[in-house]
């Protein structure tokens, strides 16, 4: 059965044509976004916040972070890479929050916001060893 989503005033938003489908449509059709995480979460094609579902509600909450790069239906997702101001690649971001990993491993900084500025901590945390980007299981 179609779940029809509407905004916090009450005005048709998109639709799924199930409450199980991890698409969302316009009201003509238009595949505008999914659900890549498996949670409430909805995402534009390009990856972009839209809001979350709550009941037939489908709100934007301010704040929330960005998740990376979730891939596009039958692509798997890449991992978040940083770059410097010199374009070339100096971590990435294994553990689904702020903290930046150098490719060998190390602890480079976290990210403050939506500022893309990275602090370094005096006492970086113990993050153990993530695989590498090539390293992480896709899918």
């Amino acid at each position: 059965m179609v779940e029809h989503l509407f905004d916090s005033s009450g005005t048709f938003i998109p639709f799924r044509r199930s409450v199980t489908d991890r698409y969302g449509f316009a009201a003509d059709g238009t595949w505008i976004g999914w659900l890549p995480f498996g949670d409430s979460d909805v995402h534009g094609k390009d990856g972009a916040y839209l809001g979350m579902i709550i009941g037939n509600r489908l709100f934007h909450l301010s704040g929330r972070p960005y998740r990376g790069l979730p891939g596009l239906p039958g692509l798997p997702g890449l991992p978040e890479l940083v770059f410097s101001a010199d374009c070339d690649w100096a971590g990435w971001l294994p553990f689904d929050d702020a903290t930046v990993v150098t490719p060998a491993g190390d602890y480079l900084g976290t990210i403050i916001g939506l500022s893309d500025r990275l602090m370094r901590r005096r006492h970086p945390p113990g993050l153990g060893h993530p695989r590498s980007p090539s390293a992480v299981t896709r899918g």
